[in-house]
């Protein structure tokens, strides 16, 4: 795998970033929660996760057209097996992850990616979910996103997104409305130490990186409810 997408891949994604972000400005009001953290004066340097949760499957195309930066996003596998969908998520900055050989393909594109500067997305819940099994609500990260920011060396932005589930419906397109959609973005998150320490204490590190990321995306909850009146339909 390259460090960077083929210039065929970057022209359907600048042109897919184009259509859909018209449709956004169209269709949906954006509603942000230190958005600087991102992209802005106060956004880590070039190579670093985003952590963000998954209410539906919209957060890659949401994130990917609200970015200045690109951003690469961890696939799984079993979203490739129809040809037009391995076309389309190939020109769409996917990582292909096989769940067979999950953690170290993931290891392996992530480390190659940050070396070279880039932006990588991984979905720390495993899955979409929403109720008891959403970070928002307390529930346990899943350790992988901290072990590769331990093994590369880069920050992690914990980003929230709420009212993603309401645009899967094509009534969140008509005329009339326009869809609301809140994101949040956590402050940057710098695991300490290698990856490579002795069994117990890689352990005990993993446990405690996760904790740190439950508790961020918590805080970030907190945050967005008392920012804005989030409507029940658009929670985890």
């Amino acid at each position: 795998m390259t460090a960077g997408p083929p210039e065929r891949s970057d022209r359907v994604y600048r042109l897919s970033r184009l259509l859909v972000g018209t449709l956004f400005r169209r269709f949906v009001r954006l509603h942000w929660l230190h958005r600087e953290r991102l992209d802005g004066d106060a956004a880590p340097p070039a190579g670093h996760l985003l952590a963000v949760t998954h209410l539906a499957h919209l957060e890659p195309v949401i994130l990917g057209t609200a970015m200045r930066r690109r951003v690469w996003f961890v696939s799984r596998d079993e979203f490739y097996r129809r040809r037009w969908a391995r076309w389309l998520l190939h020109r769409h900055l996917c990582v292909r992850v096989h769940r067979s050989a999950a953690t170290h393909s993931t290891f392996r594109a992530a480390d190659r990616l940050l070396a070279a500067g880039e932006t990588v997305g991984i979905f720390p819940e495993g899955g979409c979910v929403r109720g008891e099994g959403s970070l928002l609500l307390g529930a346990t990260p899943k350790a992988g996103v901290c072990v590769m920011a331990r093994r590369a060396g880069v920050p992690v932005l914990p980003v929230a997104v709420l009212g993603c589930q309401g645009l899967q419906s094509p009534a969140a397109f008509l005329p009339w409305r326009r869809s609301p959609l809140y994101l949040a973005v956590g402050e940057p998150l710098l695991f300490d130490g290698a990856g490579d320490v002795p069994g117990e204490a890689r352990r005990v590190g993993r446990e405690r990186d996760a904790a740190e990321l439950g508790s961020a995306f918590e805080k970030l909850y907190a945050e967005m409810l008392t920012a804005w009146e989030v409507p029940a339909n658009a929670r985890p």
